[in-house]
């Protein structure tokens, strides 16, 4: 018994009961966490690999990482899907964009940023048989860049490039056709798992081609369907992009349409997709993405399979010969620049390549080191051009007159409108050129140079009585000016025969060479010259001993392809002219003053590559000489549309294929060492070619 003021001890029966209650709850509690925390883990770890995708994917579209359409867009993605899907006779909803739900075809777009969910890379799409869902990138539905192209080059006059823009949907039609074929043909196979690397190479392009196949008879189904439903609401044809606008009657009927469509958006599309500021050129190829050129030409052959009209199969060849031509180009050695703007203009500055944005709003560099360490290893390379000073406000969306940039670093810009502007670092001021009164930037004018950076330059303009004049410069500063007519005169003295007419032809920095005319109705090459730059007096001029063969109109934007070549201080000239060689050719021919020409050079057109080449598809495809280059003193470039973009030595004799497909609009802007640039105005990529790329 306890004593007032004496504490209980801590043993005994009193306390040892209260402590035994305490341990039970406790011991109850724990049971319930650990009973919470394993029905936890049961749903986590029990739940099936498809139930977590499935989360993803809702979670990703919550969250906009999937499903970046406009409403507009999506809207009529679902009503083109959903009409594909009733003319091929399956049934099954369809839902773009939308949570998932199982028992209808759910369609995502897509970004590079949900690949770990969606295992679809950049610029590709693939059905995935566990969802029983379709992933496409979402920039097969951006627009914008082909608008830019379309605005800023002028190619909204040729052929097929409507405001419309229609190829982008077609395009969109057969990627969403061929993961329709997949979904029927290979949905159950163990082995079709688009996203699992190291699949059997051999059953990959089987399947690849099987879905093809399924895609162009889809749409010749989906095509029908559609004339019978709603009077053919797909569209007129893409005939103008296959060269065929002159040879079917209008109502060519849902078979020979779906061929051209086809084949006119995937010409279209390995042409434009160079010049779009994309990671992804047509070049670009990994293990989740082959290249577009490779998916182009599976889309070709799948139509070749079928038994078509003569002249499609001939124009449809041809065309799979030209994306064999780029696939080409892209094994070599080239730098892509990126660039976060339309690019109007370029120049090889000092140590930099400087590049102006649409409207010369703005100036974008890269530096040398980033293009030329990278040229000397193999294959091509990626680099983002970045912003040079602040942006200005933007002008027309057109070629500039001249881009001219000096080894002290400042730079001349002359836009469409005639304004002269300096740029000295990243400061942009107000400039004028010193021309002779009365002439002016404006009209006629035009800016050209040696390879940059370059002290000089040369301008043509006409005054008011559209007299033509050239006007040398140093350092913006005017060395010489004389017209035409004047030049004229003292040739014929020279020569003791009457020139009236003269081009440039190339352009080194002390010297202008010209190829002349004489007075003919149809004026004929009979000679070349060539100009100090400094006082634009003639230094020699050269009567040529010409074959009458030679003499014909050749179809050329310049009256007259002469290559100039300084070899061991001699000059060489060759004129650029077809023949046939076992098939079209460009021929270089050797010029002398004393003897015919000599023939040191074909170089086979790409309509040569068609087994049987025929007068349309030459009509169709007509190669010309648009403009030729002094790269060095001994290699020329030769653009040559419809075809491609050559390197002629003049040493070795010999052509070479440096860029391809070649069709309207491209720049190309020389720089020193036998560097160029080529881009298409309003692209957002510019390619950097060494001198032996």
């Amino acid at each position: 018994m306890l004593q007032r003021g004496e504490r209980r001890s801590n043993s005994g029966p009193c306390w040892a009961g209260s402590r035994g209650d305490n341990v039970k709850r406790l011991y109850w509690r724990l049971c319930g966490g650990l009973l919470v925390l394993g029905l936890v883990a049961w749903l986590v770890f029990d739940s099936s690999p498809r139930d977590r995708r499935i989360q993803q994917v809702n979670r990703a579209l919550k969250n906009h990482v999937l499903g970046k359409l406009s409403a507009a867009q999506k809207k009529h993605l679902e009503s083109t899907a959903s009409e594909m899907i009733q003319a091929l006779g399956i049934a099954v909803r369809v839902a773009v964009d939308e949570p998932y739900q199982t028992g209808r075809l759910n369609i995502y777009t897509t970004s590079p940023y949900a690949m770990s969910t969606t295992h679809c890379g950049a610029g590709n799409a693939l059905y995935d048989p566990m969802l029983d869902a379709i992933f496409i990138d979402e920039q097969f539905f951006a627009d914008e860049g082909y608008r830019n192209i379309y605005e800023a080059s002028g190619y909204g006059a040729v052929v097929s490039f409507k405001d419309d823009l229609v190829f982008p949907d077609i395009f969109v039609r057969f990627i969403i056709l061929h993961e329709l074929g997949h979904r029927q043909l290979h949905r159950n196979i163990q082995l079709y798992r688009p996203h699992v690397s190291g699949a059997p190479p051999n059953l990959v392009r089987r399947y690849e081609t099987e879905a093809d196949r399924f895609a162009v008879q889809g749409m010749q189904r989906f095509y029908s369907f559609d004339k019978a439903h709603h009077g053919g609401i797909v569209g007129e044809p893409l005939r103008d992009a296959v060269g065929i606008s002159e040879f079917f009657d209008h109502d060519i009927g849902p078979a020979n349409q779906v061929y051209i469509d086809l084949i006119g958006t995937l010409f279209m599309m390995a042409d434009y997709n160079l010049y779009l500021g994309t990671p992804y050129s047509p070049f670009f190829e990994d293990s989740n993405h082959p290249t577009f050129l490779d998916r182009a030409k599976g889309a070709i052959d799948a139509v070749l399979e079928n038994d078509i009209h003569p002249k499609l199969a001939a124009n449809f060849q041809f065309l799979k010969e030209s994306l064999n031509r780029e696939a080409g180009v892209g094994t070599r050695r080239f730098t892509e620049i990126i660039v976060p703007a339309p690019v109007q203009d370029a120049s090889f500055g000092v140590g930099e390549l400087l590049i102006s944005g649409v409207g010369n709003s703005q100036l974008f560099s890269v530096n040398e080191d980033e293009f030329t360490k990278k040229q000397r290893s193999d294959g091509n390379h990626l680099v983002h051009a970045v912003p040079k000073g602040a942006p200005s406000p933007a002008g027309a969306n057109r070629k500039n007159l001249g881009f001219w940039t000096l080894p002290d670093r400042r730079a001349l810009l002359v836009d469409d409108d005639g304004d002269a502007w300096e740029y000295v670092g990243d400061r942009r001021t107000h400039s004028n050129l010193d021309l002779p009164k009365p002439l002016t930037t404006r009209g006629c004018f035009h800016l050209v140079s040696p390879p940059q950076p370059t002290d000089v330059a040369l301008a043509s303009a006409c005054d008011s009585k559209f007299v033509d004049w050239f006007i040398s410069f140093n350092r913006f500063q005017r060395t010489a000016s004389r017209s035409h007519p004047e030049i004229f005169q003292e040739l014929t003295a020279r020569l003791g025969r009457p020139v009236d007419g003269m081009t440039v032809v190339a352009l080194d920095e002390s010297g202008v060479y010209l190829a002349l005319a004489g007075p003919d109705k149809n004026p004929t090459l009979i000679g070349s010259a060539r100009l100090s730059l400094s006082s634009l007096r003639v230094e020699e001029a050269t009567l040529f001993k010409l074959d009458p063969v030679l003499q014909r109109d050749n179809g050329s934007d310049l009256v007259w392809p002469l290559l100039i070549a300084r070899v061991a201080a001699r000059e060489h000239s060759f004129v650029l002219r077809s023949r046939d060689v076992g098939g079209p050719a460009l021929t270089a021919w050797e010029l002398f003053p004393n003897d015919l020409p000599r023939a040191v050079s074909d170089a086979s057109l790409l309509v040569s590559k068609v087994g049987q080449v025929t007068p349309d598809l030459i009509a169709d495809f007509d190669p010309y000489v648009v403009k030729t280059w002094m790269l060095t003193a001994t290699l020329s470039l030769v653009y040559l549309a419809n075809d491609s973009l050559y390197l002629f030595d003049s040493t070795t004799k010999r052509f070479e294929i440096v860029f391809h497909p070649t069709f309207e609009g491209i720049q190309v802007r020389l720089g020193q060492q036998g560097r160029w640039a080529l881009f298409m105005p309003g692209g957002s990529r510019v390619f950097v070619f060494g001198s032996q790329s």
